[in-house]
């Protein structure tokens, strides 16, 4: 498990996180992030990804629902926006 916590207070829309695991089978989870308060899950359907393997899609970037990072240089993409205002 990893934590970061800024030393003072930041303002922003969207947090990302970027992986260089090299994909799979060094794979990278990542349950949620917490931020301005609010918990936003990683397989919630506001989390753009690329780098979350389907099926249908490959690695192509979109809004997967998963909380995998299995290719390489994969990111998540979290819209604080939509966390702070649930009808936005």
């Amino acid at each position: 498990m990893h934590l970061y916590g800024p030393e003072q207070s930041l303002n922003f829309d969207s947090v990302g996180i970027r992986s260089n695991s090299g994909g799979w089978p060094n794979a990278v989870v990542v349950d949620h992030i917490v931020a301005d308060q609010f918990e936003i899950d990683t397989s919630d359907g506001r989390t753009l990804s690329s780098g979350s393997w389907t099926p249908s899609t490959g690695c192509a970037e979109g809004y997967k629902r998963s909380d995998w990072l299995t290719c390489d240089n994969a990111w998540l993409q979290y819209d604080l926006r939509s966390a702070r205002d649930p009808l936005n």
